[in-house]
């Protein structure tokens, strides 16, 4: 899970010990895809869903520019909600 910045940056934050860090706005986190083709984002308020077609992991942002304050709560029950989505093959 991640935020984007107040100027459109991606930021990571480690599901451990939850310390932020910069990474590249376009590439999966999982297996590095770069290809702007192979990677698609669906919004739903405050919210991205970050989709790889080459290794079809999705992975949850935040857009702080739509909603100032970070809830990590909130944004790892999104996270978990996208993931029993895609367990339960439900469309989102």
């Amino acid at each position: 899970m991640g935020y984007l910045d107040a100027e459109g940056r991606r930021f990571h934050v480690c599901a451990f010990c939850d310390t932020s860090f910069r990474a590249l706005r376009l590439a999966c986190p999982y297996c590095g895809e770069a290809r702007a083709d192979h990677l698609a984002y669906y919004e739903e308020g405050p919210y991205r869903v970050y989709v790889c077609r080459s290794c079809g992991e999705r992975f949850v942002v935040q857009d702080l520019r739509l909603k100032a304050d970070l809830d990590l709560a909130v944004l790892r029950a999104q996270a978990a909600w996208y993931a029993l989505a895609e367990e339960e093959d439900v469309e989102v």
